[in-house]
C-alpha cells in the first residue's frame, strides 16, 4: 500500500512510500495491520500546478499559491484558525487511534 508523505512543519507533499505490515499487530488483529507514519496519508495528493504546491491541511490536500520569494523549507503563513484546526484534527486522529488500539487489547 502507498502512503503519501508530507513535511511535518510545512505540510508540503514530499513523496510516496510503501507501507509495511506490522507483524505483531497483524497477528494480534488476525488481519494485516500496516505501519503508518504520522506525517502520511492514503489520500492521493493533488497534482502541482505552476505557482502552487499541494499541502495536507485539515485532513485533505489543497493547492496553496506559492509566494514568489518562498525559500525552500520556509513555513507558509496560516491563520491562527487554520493552525488550531490542524492541531485539533491531529489530536482527534491520535486519540481515535489510541482508543482503537486499546479496544483491540
Amino acid at each position: 500500500m502507498e502512503l503519501f508523505i508530507y513535511d511535518e512543519l510545512t505540510l508540503e507533499y514530499i513523496g510516496v512510500e510503501q507501507q509495511h505490515i506490522d507483524p505483531l499487530e497483524s497477528i494480534a488483529a488476525g488481519k494485516d495491520v500496516y505501519i503508518t507514519a504520522t506525517n502520511g496519508t492514503k489520500e492521493v495528493p493533488l497534482e502541482p500546478v505552476d505557482g502552487f504546491t499541494p499541502l495536507f491541511l485539515n485532513g485533505s490536500w489543497v493547492l496553496i499559491e506559492l509566494p514568489e520569494a518562498l525559500e525552500e523549507g520556509s513555513v507558509p503563513d496560516f491563520t491562527d484558525e487554520q493552525l488550531e484546526e490542524q492541531a485539533f484534527q491531529e489530536w482527534v486522529d491520535k486519540t481515535l487511534r489510541a482508543q482503537y488500539a486499546a479496544s483491540k487489547k
